[in-house]
Parts: C-alpha cells; sequence; structure tokens
C-alpha cells in the first residue's frame, strides 16, 4: 500500500472519530439529568398530557390536583368543569407540544389537540381544533398549572365567530376556549374544554 493512501485513510480515520467523539459530547451535554431546561421541559410536558388523560375520563380531583390553589382560575376552573363534565364526554388527541420557555421557577408552552365532545342530552358530536397557552409555577418542588387560555389565533378566530355580543364579552373577559357562552349562573360556561 503506497504511503500517501495509509496517511490519507489514517486522517480520514482521524478525523470520523473526531467528529463522533464531537456528537457524543453535543448530545450527552444536552440531554444530561438535572439540566434544569431540559428536566422541566420534560416534566411540564408530562403534566400536559396528564392534563387531557385526566380531563378524558373526567378526574375531577386528578385534574384539580395539577393546578396550582393560588390560581386566579383555579375555582372557575373547577366549577366549569363540573358542569362540562355532568354535560358532555371527551377525547383528545395527544398534544402536540411546542413554544416551550422556562424562566426559573415558571414556565410556559402551546400545546395543540383535538377535542371530539359528545353531548349527554342529544348525543351530538362536535370536533374542534384547540390550541392552548399554559402558565406553569413551580409549588412545592412540582410544577402546578397556573393558567390556560386559548392561543390568542383562537380567540381572535372564537370571536370572530361569535354570534352575540355577549358570547364575544364571555370571551373576552374570562379568556377560555372558543365556543364560550354566557351561563346566567356565573357568566360563562366553557362549551368544552377549559
Amino acid at each position: 500500500m503506497p504511503f500517501t493512501f495509509r496517511v490519507s485513510l489514517y486522517l480520514l480515520a482521524l478525523s470520523l472519530s473526531f467528529i463522533n467523539s464531537g456528537l457524543a459530547l453535543s448530545q450527552s451535554s444536552s440531554s444530561v439529568p438535572g439540566a434544569p431546561p431540559s428536566q422541566s421541559e420534560s416534566v411540564v410536558r408530562a403534566v400536559v398530557e396528564k392534563y387531557f388523560a385526566t380531563y378524558a375520563v373526567k378526574d375531577l380531583d386528578g385534574l384539580m390536583s395539577l393546578w396550582s390553589e393560588k390560581s386566579p382560575d383555579y375555582v372557575p376552573f373547577k366549577q366549569s368543569l363540573q358542569r362540562q363534565f355532568a354535560a358532555e364526554n371527551f377525547s383528545f388527541s395527544d398534544p402536540v407540544i411546542s413554544r416551550v420557555k422556562v424562566e426559573g421557577e415558571k414556565v410556559g408552552l402551546r400545546a395543540v389537540t383535538n377535542l371530539i365532545a359528545v353531548n349527554l342530552k342529544n348525543n351530538q358530536k362536535r370536533e374542534q381544533r384547540m390550541a392552548l397557552n399554559f402558565a406553569f409555577v413551580r409549588e412545592g418542588g412540582n410544577w402546578k398549572v397556573w393558567r390556560s387560555a386559548p392561543a390568542e389565533d383562537d380567540l381572535a378566530e372564537a370571536l370572530v365567530k361569535a354570534k352575540t355580543d355577549d358570547e364575544r364579552a364571555g370571551l373576552l373577559e374570562f379568556g377560555r376556549l372558543p365556543g364560550v357562552s354566557r351561563h346566567p349562573s356565573d357568566g360563562a360556561r366553557p362549551c368544552g374544554a377549559h
């Protein structure tokens, strides 16, 4: 084997080993267990998945355990869930999570899912795409939902589709999902998921 050919093979093998070791280092540094952003991100992703799973099986206590009791939306959301669970059955597609932003003790993200709701009285089925913005806070070492609200583009679409000024006022006042309608007892009733 000529000397230059052997040197070329040696340099090729050496460069491939450097590339491989560089890739291994970059992979391990981005997925190191205990790294705050990636660990926090994976935990809140799991909370979002559990959120929709417990919603679908109408587990009120389980769903509310994911929320911060200090959230201003905690009590109204719980009350609307009680009405929703009595009126409809729900199923959700696996959420697609994006726009994750970790800032110390707070995390924000967007979850997009498809909702299928079946009215228990008339068996009518409705389907809608939902894009929700979630805000999380860390409490006692756990990530809790502070707020979930429709993404601005979904809210804008819902405002356009609203048939009455009352419906538009409910959307703006309560920041709920598309399909919110006024309810005489408390001012708003989300039709579907929160």
